[in-house]
């Protein structure tokens, strides 16, 4: 069923209409929505008029997308006191749209131009209040538990999302929050939901200080599109800041995030055409040395990102692909938890180490130059209830 949100064409305008009836909808939500933009002398409630595509005070909406000239939406009351609204999502800031904006709204002396992105703003013009949707889909988020509209517009967000990222449209970022992963009997795996989620998490992990220490890029791009309408699994990436002019992210190894049915992962990856001699100088160290370093993984994951129901991993994959659009077929593949390479009192995991000396013995003394398509070491957790 379509939604009540649903009313425009284009993407573009979508998010604001469903802004705009959620406040509409529950006035009492106008209020505190405009001084927590920051937003000041808001008049009382009763006295605010909300229109779209439309000048505040004019009588008659323009067409969609007719001129670049009329604000998104307008918030405005008779004392002279006006908002206007210009929304982006695929498109990106535009400040001289923004002085017209301005400009077109000088018969209110107490007006303001509100500019809600995907893109952070550093240095908006001057009178300008810039805020991304990320913040408001948050804010609104904040108000579920007392208002019924402000579920909607959040759960709308998220669905809209969801259909951007499966049509492949290019939104500059993302308009929601990542707030964990919630699959369960009520909510169970879908692709589409696991899309979003995936391009959410890994907005979320680049700012993390401790990955950029180990050479994640900030601004580095995983997947420019995750195809497909359906599976049992999705993944992306996160490329180092050495592999930035990399004919291909498979030249080095990349950290790898995972959603499937069963469990979500995060790993590091050393795929098959690596560049640098790192397969080379693990052969000349040796499957003793092999062994000392997963050991060291295994310990130093304990210490830091384990968590509960989690186990470390890690695997040896051989994949083909019958052509160049056809997916992957699977050759084989070794997958061992690595605390099978310890012996400690109080783990319920058996000591057989050879199951990592197999994924050695693959790695560095394989047959065949095309048989080996990557090898990784993580961390996989169930994805039932919250991750």
């Amino acid at each position: 069923m379509r939604s009540v949100f649903d009313q425009y064409e284009q993407p573009e305008n979508k998010p604001t209409h469903a802004l705009v009836c959620s406040l509409e909808s529950d006035r009492g939500l106008i209020r505190p929505f405009l001084k927590w933009i920051g937003v000041h002398g808001v008049p009382p409630t009763e006295e605010i008029e909300i229109v779209e595509q439309q000048l505040p005070g004019e009588s008659e909406s323009g067409e969609e997308g007719r001129s670049s000239s009329l604000p998104d939406a307008s918030f405005f009351a008779n004392d002279n006191w006006a908002v206007v609204v210009e929304s982006k999502v695929q498109a990106g800031a535009n400040y001289d749209q923004l002085k017209r904006h301005k400009h077109n709204a000088r018969g209110f002396e107490k007006s303001k131009v509100v500019l809600i992105s995907v893109d952070r703003q550093a240095h908006p013009p001057k009178g300008v209040v810039a805020i991304e949707w990320r913040e408001v889909y948050a804010w609104f988020k904040q108000q579920k538990s007392h208002s019924e509209w402000s579920r909607r517009f959040v759960e709308y967000m998220e669905v809209f999302e969801s259909k951007m990222i499966e049509q492949d449209y290019q939104i500059r970022g993302t308009i929601t929050m990542f707030g964990g992963i919630h699959f369960d009997e009520e909510h169970p795996y879908n692709y589409r939901d696991a899309k979003r989620l995936i391009k959410l998490l890994g907005s979320e992990l680049k700012k993390r200080k401790d990955l950029r220490r180990l050479g994640v890029g900030p601004t580095g791009e995983g997947r420019g599109a995750i195809t497909g309408t359906g599976g049992d699994a999705v993944w992306d990436y996160l490329p180092l800041r050495v592999a930035r002019r990399a004919g291909a992210f498979t030249e080095f190894p990349h950290f790898t995030l995972s959603l499937n049915r069963e469990y979500a992962s995060a790993a590091i990856t050393v795929p098959h055409g690596v560049k640098g001699g790192f397969k080379r100088r693990l052969t000349r160290k040796g499957r003793d040395d092999f062994r000392t370093l997963i050991v060291d993984i295994e310990k130093r994951l304990n210490r830091s990102v384990l968590p509960k129901d989690a186990k470390p991993f890690i695997y040896a994959l051989q994949r083909h692909y019958p052509s160049r659009r056809s997916h992957a077929e699977k050759d084989a593949g070794l997958d061992a938890d690595i605390r099978t390479l310890t012996r400690t009192s109080n783990s319920q995991v058996k000591y057989q180490p050879q199951w990592i000396d197999a994924i050695y013995e693959v790695v560095c003394h394989k047959k065949s130059k095309s048989v080996f398509e990557n090898w990784s070491w993580g961390v996989k957790a169930p994805c039932v209830g919250r991750c």
